[in-house]
């Protein structure tokens, strides 16, 4: 078995987590909101994916923005704040009054707990 083979079979396996309604399965790289699938960019894959792995705990502006972007990317806050619109508008009930994905000012952004 190649190291890219066993990579990618270990990455089938991960499981899925759930918070509240949403349910994400990094292995199948999907997003459902009640049973029914959510289609995101990687970008908003990759974001929600890491909300979610941290949720209930505040993530920095710069931690995200370098998780998902890379390094380069740590000032560049205007790009997060339009991928978390985004986000929002395919999570959200209400995007203008959100429940999963919260602002935490001057910090950053927090996933609602279990």
């Amino acid at each position: 078995m190649t190291e890219f083979s066993k990579l990618f079979k270990d990455f089938a396996n991960i499981k899925a987590g759930v918070i509240g309604d949403v349910m994400l399965n990094p292995g199948r790289h999907r997003v459902e909101k009640l049973g029914q699938e959510l289609r995101l960019s990687p970008k908003e894959f990759e974001m929600l994916r890491y909300l979610m792995e941290h949720a209930g705990r505040p993530v920095p502006h710069n931690r995200l923005l370098t998780s998902i972007w890379g390094s380069e990317y740590g000032n560049e806050r205007e790009y997060l704040r339009v991928l978390i619109s985004q986000l929002r508008k395919k999570v959200e009930d209400d995007p203008a009054r959100p429940t999963y994905i919260l602002t935490e000012s001057h910090i950053g952004y927090r996933f609602r707990e279990a």
